[in-house]
């Protein structure tokens, strides 16, 4: 329990940088420890700074660690003026975005970064949904899960087609912005949400494509940006990569015969040919068994056999015909 006294003199700024770094950590025992031993409340600018921090790294169960000095300064409540004009809407949404989420503890909705409920759901409130996302313009860009996804994205996997519409109005460049593993939203895209990117003429990326196997889509899109075939995410993986890894025969026939490198190498040092053995893909070492490709990361592995099945036409003997 905290001392009774008060002290509404900002944190150093050392010990801001220390929090936030167990918060990006997702220390949770750190941060416990850190909350007791500061043996006094946290002043609201802080409380602010570092919940949208938790927020931002979807740490929503350490707010429950800053909850007693929340109640303490009263933040947000409607009786406490001063508090709501220094806060602002933002920092306000952001509250009932928490309230929200702590009446889902233990359901899917948990799973979900708080951010994705942003706006209404009304057809009939696209500018109030607009107005509610601009309040987090700063956040469009950001990385919100590990596969380095945006908002954009985030609304397409989860169907927010309404708020998808709104934050695509707001700003039409995040359209096809892609995530770290080359994805833009339409690839994401179901229903209503895909009718939607349609309608502002979204496009697919090649990366998409490839672990869905639609050759004709592919076809289309090669005729039309040649270099989608060697253009790479942050990985390192082209589209041929992401083909051998979600088993995809025919496609890696279509992207070798339109220029792709059979032994691309991604940032770990992998090529497709590692990822098909990885992934236990057998239909996908054949084909590029056809077309000579070698291991890169699993060339000198003792485990390499164990990643080869029984029942693939790929054997050690044909390998060594060509590594």
């Amino acid at each position: 329990m905290l001392e009774e006294t008060r002290d509404d003199e900002c944190l150093s700024e050392g010990f801001r940088h220390l929090v936030v770094k167990l918060i990006r950590r997702n220390d949770l025992e750190g941060l416990q420890k850190t909350y007791r031993n500061s043996n006094r409340y946290w002043p609201i600018e802080d409380l602010v700074y570092f919940m949208e921090v938790m927020i931002q790294y979807s740490r929503f169960e350490m707010l429950e660690v800053i909850k007693e000095d929340l109640d303490e300064h009263g933040l947000f409540s409607n009786h406490n003026q001063e508090c709501v004009q220094l806060r602002g809407a933002r920092e306000q949404s952001i509250y009932k975005i928490w309230k929200r989420f702590t009446l889902n503890i233990g359901k899917e909705l948990y799973n979900i970064h708080p951010i994705v409920m942003l706006g209404l759901k009304k057809v009939a409130a696209l500018e109030v949904n607009i107005s509610i996302l601009n309040l987090y313009e700063d956040m469009f860009y950001d990385a919100l899960d590990e596969d380095g996804n945006r908002l954009v994205h985030l609304f397409a996997i989860h169907g927010r087609s309404l708020q998808l519409r709104a934050l695509i109005t707001l700003n039409p460049q995040l359209l096809n912005i892609r995530s770290s593993i080359g994805l833009t939203a339409l690839d994401y895209a179901e229903k209503d949400s895909r009718v939607l990117l349609l309608k502002f003429k979204a496009q697919h990326s090649l990366h998409g494509i490839a672990r869905i196997g639609d050759i004709q889509a592919a076809e289309s899109l090669i005729s039309k940006f040649p270099n989608e075939v060697e253009k790479v995410n942050k990985y390192g993986e082209t589209a041929l990569h992401v083909a051998a890894i979600f088993g995809q025969a025919r496609m890696i026939q279509l992207l070798v015969h339109r220029g792709a490198n059979v032994n691309a190498i991604n940032f770990d040092g992998w090529t497709p040919m590692d990822e098909a053995i990885a992934s236990g893909q057998t239909a996908t070492m054949d084909v590029l068994c056809t077309h000579e490709a070698v291991r890169g990361y699993f060339e000198h592995s003792i485990d390499f056999d164990h990643g080869i099945a029984s029942n693939s036409k790929f054997k050690r003997d044909d390998m060594n015909n060509f590594t």
